[in-house]
């Protein structure tokens, strides 16, 4: 605590110079990175760009350009670090100045008859005459210690936030003070929290509990804070006192939630309890999210040490209402943005966990049962296990029993770490395939989602595990709008797992429909990729493209659908567009994948033509990228463009189609309307249609104009709807009635793709060719898609309800 003659002797000149001369390394720090255009000569933002503009190979293309882009980006790291120490430096000076005129204040605002001393003693001023009182004296002790209390809160603040800069010996950190009574506050919100969880949780009153979840939410964001609370509770603590705090029974029996009440003011409390136990998820879930996010060395062993404890009842015992900590590390992980390397680790921690012991369980008793398969979380007797330890969102449905549904909703919210999770099968296999289970084979195809209590059938795990995959294939949080559809390897491996996975075994999905809106959103953004993928067999390359390099050899159907950064490959020629058709179809089950996908495929071909069509933006293209199509006329080629994209487009619609029927037939008309409402819940970005010439970024600049150019672009689309546009009566069909519906649906998908093809693309020059000429080109291209979809169905007849329907259907001459 600061004493009064501290503040009242402090001198801040010395701080100010300090003040001043942090300004100025900030100054010359902005001139060496060149940020905002600021500097000459050779600057890091300079080194960088050139970095990433060059091209590199071989060993360069790993190493040194990875360098040299760490390298300046160390650079900008040394620049936060000096802004913000400016900024701590510049808040300390501000608020010590204050503090130490409120203490002059305080001191001269007091009664003439009382008296402070140099150390800040108040007595009876000698010789005052009447004497203070008692209660006047009082009010000055009263004034000064605010005022010393205000200013150790200060100086408190500033110290722990300029060890937060300095806590690591080796690196920069890049995280940023940029408020310094934000910082302030958040010292004083940790020890303030830090108190509160010294003790049992079980004890905490609610009152307590909301004024804990409080100063969570305020400060949970600020890395001081979080930091602070985390490396101080450290991280078995940390679970620990999660845990304790889900535990409603311990809570009860400790006494708080119970008592001489009435049944309707227990349930009253018991909500309230829940309710706050929700909000307590959140906060501190949060607040690790910032720790863990840390480069310090203290977090490093804190990360750690967290799943060090992951397979350790961190509540309750082994044998009675455990809690282990994966599982109340996994609650927690459903909030914030959880460090990548720390989820990676945790990841293949929890997966070789969850591996090594799972096995047959037989129920204790003679009567007991053989369990096959268990998972560790579901080994006890029911009785013997703890029911509930979530309460946040969703807990409807979701006990937080299994920790796998926290781990995924934690990687739907770092995307960069579920590619590297999900993206890497060869780190869990070997380059060989020998070395083990691929994370992905074992969460998407063989796990038991829906064996654990409290998982309303693993419907919460599957529905998170989608979110997840969404995020790994496509580079952004999941269900969020694209910045950008450029996609790495890792991203395109992952996209090429699931729809093979899904066409080996379509129940993969069609049994766990709660993944269609994240697969739907996932083809939707790989649209190029599914239009490359349904053509059949690989066109000849123009001769001329062998003298150039690698990178730049495209055959036709790479310059007909342009791809953005690394395209996903779905098989070898012919077994693609099997597999891609099969995942339609599946999809097209799903009334959120199906209008995804839907709504996708127009779009993308609406940008197709646009790309195609427009001589402006042929003309910026290199010639490899041009596509000529069978002839350079004019009209033929605009023939060949137009049927080739509404083919993509009629076997794009035919396979949704026969995905929707199917769901349909098996589940009676009434399910129709989910398809209808799906619609209402698609996003609203597209690929760029309708765009100028200058605002697409060309290809020769290392991005092609199709997929990097989002706008909006749903309105008006016209997208087929159903039955219920055709005033169909809403009935269980059986046999021919059955086979009707099948008909009308295929009938009316296929008019209404050529309806709302001709809608969408009548601007790009139609015109020019001739009256009817676009409808007879477009009409022709759709057929050609309706009926090879017709022909992937009728092979896969077998495998759907309305397989014997879907026989009847006949090719379109």
């Amino acid at each position: 605590m600061i004493t009064y003659r501290q503040l009242h002797d402090l001198r801040l000149g010395t701080l100010k110079k300090a003040v001043n001369d942090w300004k100025d390394m900030v100054d010359d720090l902005v001139e060496l990175v060149g940020e905002d255009g600021h500097g000459q000569g050779t600057t890091a933002a300079g080194l960088t760009k050139k970095a990433n503009g060059a091209d590199w190979a071989g060993n360069n293309a790993d190493v040194t350009k990875k360098f040299v882009t760490k390298t300046a980006g160390e650079f900008k790291d040394v620049l936060a670090t000096a802004r913000s120490v400016h900024t701590i430096l510049n808040g300390l000076y501000t608020k010590m100045k204050a503090h130490k005129e409120a203490l002059k204040e305080a001191v001269a605002s007091a009664d003439k008859s009382v008296h402070v001393t140099a150390n800040g003693v108040v007595e009876p001023r000698e010789g005052a005459d009447p004497k203070p009182t008692q209660k006047q004296i009082d009010a000055v002790v009263e004034d000064i210690e605010k005022v010393l209390k205000a200013a150790h809160t200060t100086d408190k603040g500033a110290a722990e936030a300029l060890r937060h800069e300095a806590k690591d010996k080796y690196n920069f950190l890049s995280s940023r003070v940029t408020d310094f009574e934000k910082t302030r506050q958040a010292v004083k919100d940790a020890d303030a929290v830090l108190k509160l969880t010294s003790k049992d949780p079980s004890k905490l009153s609610n009152t307590q509990l909301d004024h804990l979840n409080d100063w969570l939410k305020r400060s949970g964001k600020d890395p001081v804070f979080a930091e602070r609370v985390a490396g101080e509770m450290g991280p078995k603590k940390s679970l620990a006192f999660f845990a304790k705090a889900m535990d409603i029974d311990r809570w009860e029996s400790a006494g708080a939630g119970s008592g001489t009440k009435t049944f309707s003011e227990h349930k009253k409390l018991l909500d309230a309890r829940k309710k706050l136990l929700g909000e307590l998820e959140t906060g501190l879930g949060t607040t690790l999210a910032t720790a863990s996010r840390s480069e310090s060395g203290d977090m490093a062993a804190w990360k750690k040490g967290a799943i060090q404890v992951g397979d350790q009842p961190v509540s309750g015992t082994a044998s009675h209402k455990p809690i282990y900590g994966f599982q109340a590390m996994s609650n927690l992980m459903r909030h914030g943005k959880y460090d990548g390397a720390f989820l990676n680790d945790y990841g293949d921690a929890l997966v070789a966990y969850e591996k090594k012991h799972t096995g047959d369980v037989k129920d204790p008793g003679p009567g007991g049962r053989t369990r096959e398969d268990v998972l560790p979380w579901d080994r006890l007797p029911s009785y013997a296990q703890q029911d509930r330890m979530h309460f946040g969102p969703g807990s409807d449905k979701d006990a937080g029993v299994d920790p796998m549904t926290g781990f995924m909703k934690a990687l739907s919210h770092n995307p960069e770490a579920s590619t590297d999770f999900f993206g890497h099968p060869e780190e869990q296999t070997g380059k060989d395939g020998k070395g083990g289970q691929s994370h992905f084979d074992y969460l998407f195809k063989d796990r038991e989602w829906e064996s654990l209590p409290g998982s309303d059938g693993g419907t919460p795990g599957r529905d998170a595990m989608g979110e997840a995959l969404e995020a790994g294939a496509t580079g952004h949080v999941a269900g969020a709008k694209p910045d950008s559809l450029v996609h790495t390897p890792a991203q395109a491996r992952i996209m090429e797992d699931v729809v093979k996975a899904v066409s080996d075994e379509p129940s993969l999905l069609t049994g766990n429909k709660e993944m269609g809106d994240s697969l739907g959103r996932m083809a939707r953004e790989y649209m190029p990729d599914i239009y490359r993928g349904l053509e059949s067999g690989k066109p000849p390359m123009d001769p001329a493209m062998a003298n150039l390099p690698k990178d730049q050899q495209m055959n036709a159907i790479e310059q007909l659908f342009p791809v953005a950064g690394e395209p996903a490959v779905f098989g070898k020629s012919g077994e693609a567009e099997s597999n891609v058709a099969r995942f339609l179809i599946s999809l097209g089950q799903s009334p959120e994948g199906y209008q995804e996908v839907l709504a996708g495929q127009k779009l993308y071909g609406d940008a197709v033509l646009k790309h195609q069509l427009d001589p402006d933006v042929q003309a910026q293209l290199p010639w490899y990228e041009r596509f000529e199509g069978s002839d350079t006329d004019a009209k033929d080629r605009a023939e060949d463009v137009v049927e080739r994209v509404s083919r993509q487009s009629g076997y794009v619609t035919g396979a949704l189609t026969l995905g929707r029927q199917e769901a349909v037939v098996s589940e009676g008309l009434a399910h129709d309307a989910a398809y209808e409402k799906a619609q209402t819940r698609v996003g609203t970005w597209g690929y760029g249609a309708g765009a100028t010439v200058t605002n697409v970024l060309l290809a020769r600049g290392g991005v092609h104009p199709v997929a990097s150019a989002l706008i909006s672009g749903l309105t008006g689309s016209g997208l087929f709807v159903g039955p219920s546009e055709w005033n169909m009566a809403n009935d269980h069909n059986e046999g021919a009635e059955k086979a009707q519906l099948t008909s009308d649906y295929w009938s009316h998908a296929k008019a209404d793709d050529v309806t709302s093809t001709n809608k969408m693309y009548h601007d790009y020059g139609g015109d020019d060719y001739g009256p009817g000429h676009w409808d007879t080109w477009v009409r022709a291209g759709s057929k050609d898609g309706f009926n090879d979809a017709l022909v992937a169905g009728q092979t896969m007849a077998t495998e759907l309800t309305s397989g014997d329907q879907v026989k009847t259907l006949k090719s379109s001459e």
